[in-house]
């Protein structure tokens, strides 16, 4: 009868905590999707956003290109300075970060203040994305961070069919600034998953900034990265600018643009 409830004891504990890394995992999911919607979610609106400025496309553009180009500029040393914080703090102050942006870009302020508001978050994009692995990493036994790994990034593809054209379709009815109002209730829920599933994390052993850029030595991880560049530049070289390709040379209205990116 002991040993029965000895087993029974035992499968509780571990069911108990394979649905505490689950929520852990779905919860840097949430994350990652009011990430991804605020970051692309712009090229579904881009359009609109020039017409509302009276600027040309590739003048809109640069909302992309200066989020794209702090992140790649800044990230690796904001990542490298922060890499000793509390890794939960981390992940809310970046998605707090993402949600003031949103509020403050749904108000149509001036050209130049909207750009700052992509380019505040932009700063801390690449510091959930470490913190979240980190706190995936230090939950999980090694057998199981894989999958979970999976489930947080899983995230950006959730947000690309569903987030994204959702924003582009409501703000083909109602106006581009309802995109970032819909950006900021997915990044307002997030916060609420990562206060009340994250554990805190602390750091108990930092290490010294020369030890992590080691890695630069390793030619595996400088090819990865080469090839991830390549890729992730050409996507983005024509994705950027879709919607307005598909309105003008196709002339799809705005409802039409948001179930082509679906696809």
């Amino acid at each position: 009868m002991t040993f029965v409830f000895s087993i029974k004891v035992k499968t509780d504990m571990e069911h108990n905590r394979t649905g505490d890394l689950n929520r852990i995992a779905y919860a840097g999911c949430l994350g990652v999707i009011g990430i991804i919607s605020t970051e692309f979610g712009i090229i579904g609106v881009l359009p609109q956003v020039a017409a509302y400025y009276n600027i040309t496309i590739d003048h809109a553009g640069i909302l992309l290109s200066a989020f794209a180009l702090t992140i790649f500029l800044i990230g690796p040393f904001i990542v490298l300075f922060t890499s000793a914080l509390n890794k939960k703090k981390m992940m809310i102050a970046a998605i707090s970060l993402f949600l003031a942006s949103n509020i403050a870009s749904a108000f149509a302020p001036p050209f130049w203040v909207l750009i700052v508001l992509r380019v505040l978050p932009a700063i801390l994009h690449p510091v959930f994305f470490s913190a979240a692995m980190g706190v995936v990493i230090r939950s999980a036994k090694p057998g199981e961070q894989h999958k979970l790994m999976g489930i947080v990034i899983g995230g950006i593809a959730i947000a690309q069919v569903t987030i994204i054209p959702l924003t582009a379709y409501v703000s083909s009815l109602y106006g581009w600034q309802v995109s970032f109002i819909i950006e900021g209730i997915v990044s307002l829920v997030a916060i609420c998953g990562l206060v009340a599933f994250i554990p805190n994390v602390p750091v108990t052993e930092k290490l010294s900034y020369g030890s992590q850029l080691r890695i630069l030595k390793k030619p595996h991880f400088l090819v990865s990265v080469a090839l991830t560049v390549s890729l992730i530049g050409a996507w983005f070289s024509s994705y950027s600018y879709f919607a307005d390709y598909l309105g003008k040379a196709k002339l799809m209205t705005g409802q039409q643009v948001s179930y082509r990116k679906t696809t």
